[in-house]
């Protein structure tokens, strides 16, 4: 159930000097819109929200870029190739001193919730919104924190989208597959 004017976390992963490091971007919540193109008569997905989000973070912490990537928004796969982003991202993963693994990820809620994506219309997207007690283990220590991130519906299969600030790093930095050769 969503709450009108509730603020909540949306949690963005990043590896890099330090160690693991949580970052929020807080939010109000609105009231869920249906995205265009999308019906709620859509066939179930296979695939839970929350176990799509719990494999997509075990896939960053393991260093699995690529497969990371292949679950990534359509829109946002324009503004980085695969192999740009496993490159970007394997270079934070190395300079990390720590070896990290996800420890817990215990979902406490499911809702429907409408969210801003970067690059796409002004319409919000319709997306699961997934609450769960995430944590995650830096040499033998585990942090918790309980988290909200969320899924799109995207052709019958989740996706995950990039934050603003990294979708415009991706776009400014030119490795769009469709841009012409600089």
């Amino acid at each position: 159930m969503i709450r009108r004017g509730m603020v909540r976390p949306i949690l963005f992963v990043k590896i890099g000097l330090g160690g693991l490091v949580f970052a929020a971007r807080w939010g109000e919540n609105g009231a869920t819109e249906e995205a265009p193109g999308e019906s709620p008569s859509e066939e179930p997905l296979l695939e839970e929200p929350g176990d799509f989000l719990k494999r997509h973070l075990e896939y960053e912490l393991s260093g699995q870029f690529g497969r990371s990537w292949d679950d990534l928004h359509p829109a946002h796969q324009e503004v980085v190739t695969r192999e740009r982003y496993e490159q970007c991202r394997a270079e934070l993963f190395e300079r990390s001193p720590a070896p990290t693994e996800l420890v817990a990820f215990d979902v406490l809620e499911v809702a429907d919730e409408a969210i801003a994506v970067a690059g796409l219309s002004e319409h919000k997207q319709s997306s699961a919104a997934v609450t769960a007690h995430i944590a995650i283990g830096v040499n033998g220590n585990s942090r918790s924190n309980i988290e909200t991130l969320h899924a799109l519906r995207v052709d019958g299969r989740w996706a995950w989208v990039f934050s603003p600030g990294a979708y415009r790093a991706y776009a400014a930095a030119g490795s769009r597959p469709t841009a012409p050769p600089s």
